[in-house]
């Protein structure tokens, strides 16, 4: 008879036995409750009460209303408080910095007086009603100045002005003469505390003149000098009054700081340019009331290869130290060029008393009565 064995029972993990066990005993005695897992974030409740995120946002929103209205009020309050006297300065005592030359016929009063009067601005002067960039454009208005910038220290404003410097007096044909920086902009001559012919001599101006030379189109302070219509048809030399103003400023500069007081600076000094040349050469230099010199170009606008204007003065120079024989005959000039001065032939005129016509042949100036 056959015998069978029964089925083998694995042996139970005692781990899996040990933990049933406890689960069927229930916690410990003494102990506390069961640790849970950590929720899921979904689960996570906020971080803080409803209540208070209500508040968060009623102050929030609170100030944001409160800022609004405030900045809503600021105008009517600026003006109310315009209006009173405590903020409100007399224009005469805005601060100066730098104040006027010492030409400057009255000083930073009569600067002052000019610029509201040119302006229109309110005596008193209102800081608290002033819109944005309303006191610069006040001192704009003078044709003194060339660029401003205002600062405002408690209870009072200072202007930073750069003056306009006077570079060259043009004189037409007509014998007008006209006060010119060197951007060529128009000032006006009554505004010194001398006449245009001493201040001219005493500030060692360059003047700028030439045959056929006219008065600008317009010749109110402020403006940029423009020549009349139609006049540079006949004497093309009056559209580059700009170009000599900017080399009469580039040689008045190079005059005082780099051989002002020198025993050389005494005995050369550029007195006159001459832009009025009808073959269209260019600037030509009056040199110690007897020498002409051909420049060219004004600073800044030379061809490709020519020398710029820094290696022209540097020519001019080393040709006033080393050239024993300056003077020439009367109808010969010095040309600078790459390689130094050379002599040329055919100065241009400086005036028009015997003169029909400009020549724009390159032949020589017609003279009144010669026939041809």
């Amino acid at each position: 008879m056959e015998q069978r064995q029964p089925p083998r029972i694995p042996p139970e993990d005692p781990r899996l036995a040990s933990k049933a066990a406890g689960l069927a005993a229930g916690p410990p005695s003494g102990s506390g409750p069961l640790a849970l897992p950590p929720p899921s974030p979904a689960q996570r409740r906020p971080a803080f009460p409803r209540r208070r995120l209500l508040m968060a946002a009623g102050i929030l929103g609170g100030g944001t209303l409160a800022a609004y209205a405030a900045h809503r009020a600021r105008p009517a309050l600026d003006s109310w408080l315009g209006d009173d006297p405590r903020y409100q300065i007399p224009f005469r005592s805005i601060v100066l910095d730098p104040p006027p030359p010492d030409w400057y016929r009255g000083g930073a009063p009569a600067f002052l007086d000019d610029v509201r009067r040119r302006s229109g601005m309110p005596d008193p002067v209102p800081l608290l009603k002033l819109k944005p960039g309303e006191l610069v454009n006040a001192f704009r208005q003078s044709p003194w100045t060339e660029a401003v910038r205002i600062e405002y220290p408690p209870g009072g404003a200072v202007a930073h002005v750069r003056f306009r410097e006077p570079a060259a007096v043009v004189v037409t044909d007509e014998k007008s003469s006209f006060l010119i920086d060197g951007s060529a902009v128009i000032l006006p001559p009554e505004d010194l505390d001398r006449n245009l012919e001493t201040f001219e001599a005493q500030q060692g101006l360059i003047r700028i003149m030439g045959a056929w030379l006219a008065a600008p189109a317009r010749s109110t302070p402020g403006l940029i000098w423009e020549p009349r219509a139609g006049v540079h048809e006949n004497a093309p030399g009056n559209t580059l009054i700009p170009d000599a103003a900017s080399l009469a400023r580039f040689l008045r500069h190079k005059s005082r700081t780099e051989v002002a007081g020198s025993a050389q600076a005494r005995r050369f000094r550029v007195t006159l340019i001459n832009p009025m040349d009808p073959d269209e050469r260019g600037l030509f230099l009056y040199i110690n009331n007897s020498i002409w010199v051909l420049w060219g170009s004004a600073p800044g606008k030379e061809t490709a290869g020519s020398p710029t204007a820094e290696e022209k003065w540097e020519k001019l120079l080393e040709w006033q130290r080393t050239e024993p024989r300056r003077e020439l005959p009367p109808h010969d000039y010095w040309e600078i060029t790459a390689v130094g001065l050379k002599q040329q032939r055919g100065k241009p005129r400086l005036d028009t008393t015997r003169v029909v016509r400009p020549a724009r042949d390159g032949e020589a100036i017609r003279a009144k009565g010669s026939g041809h």
